[in-house]
C-alpha cells in the first residue's frame, strides 16, 4: 500500500514539476518554492527506492517503472524550460492575440499613465508569468508594444514574449537580436518576438 502511494506521488510530482517551475517560480520566490518541491520529490523517490529494495518479493513492475519514470521526467523537466515555453506559446498564442486586439480596439481599458496592467486572473490565468501582469507602451503614433513575461528573473533579468507594431521598436528589437545570442532572442512571427533581457 505504501509503495503504491509513493509511486503515484512521485509520478504526479514529476509530471507537475515542469509546469510548476515554468509558471510559478520566479525571482526570490523560486528559492522558497523550488527548493522544497525538489526536496520533496527527492525524498519520496528515495523512500520508494528504499521500499523497493527492502521488499523485493512484493515489488511489482509498476513500482520500478514509476521510480524510473519519475526520475527521468523530474530530471528532464529541471532543464526543459525551453520546451515548456514553446508549448505555452502555441497553446496561449490566440489568447495573447485576443488581448492585443482588445487593446487596439479599446475594449480592454487601462490607464495609459501606468505601463503595467493586471489581467483578469480567471479569464487569462497565467498568460504572463510572475503575477499575470503585462507591460503596455504606446508609441508616438499610438503604436502598441506589449510585454508578456515568461520569466521575471532574479533582480533585473527577465524574458518575455513581446508584441509590437511600432516601427522604431521593431528596429530596436531586431538590432538587439542581431547583437545578442540568437538562441534566447528571436522573431517568432510578424510583430512577435521572444526576448531575454
Amino acid at each position: 500500500m505504501l509503495k503504491n502511494v509513493l509511486a503515484l506521488s512521485v509520478i504526479i510530482l514529476a509530471i507537475l514539476q515542469g509546469p510548476f517551475i515554468y509558471f510559478y517560480t520566479w525571482g526570490l520566490g523560486a528559492l522558497f518554492l523550488l527548493g522544497p518541491y525538489i526536496l520533496a520529490g527527492f525524498f519520496l523517490s528515495a523512500l520508494l527506492l528504499h521500499q523497493i529494495a527492502a521488499k523485493r518479493g512484493r515489488t511489482t513492475k509498476f513500482h520500478v517503472i514509476a521510480l524510473v519514470f519519475s526520475i527521468t521526467i523530474g530530471a528532464t523537466s529541471l532543464f526543459s524550460e525551453a520546451y515548456i515555453e514553446k508549448i505555452d506559446w502555441h497553446l496561449r498564442k490566440n489568447q495573447r492575440k485576443e488581448i492585443i486586439a482588445k487593446l487596439k480596439n479599446g475594449n480592454l481599458k487601462y490607464n495609459p499613465d501606468k505601463s503595467t496592467f493586471y489581467l483578469e486572473k480567471f479569464k487569462y490565468s497565467l498568460i504572463s508569468n510572475g503575477g499575470n501582469d503585462i507591460v503596455i507602451q504606446l508609441g508616438a503614433k499610438n503604436q502598441l508594444t506589449v510585454t508578456f513575461f515568461i520569466n521575471r528573473g532574479f533582480l533585473d533579468h527577465y524574458s518575455a514574449f513581446v508584441y509590437t507594431n511600432d516601427p522604431d521598436e521593431i528596429k530596436r528589437i531586431e538590432n538587439y537580436i542581431r547583437l545578442r545570442v540568437k538562441g534566447d532572442n528571436f522573431k517568432i512571427e510578424k510583430n512577435w518576438y521572444r526576448l531575454n533581457y
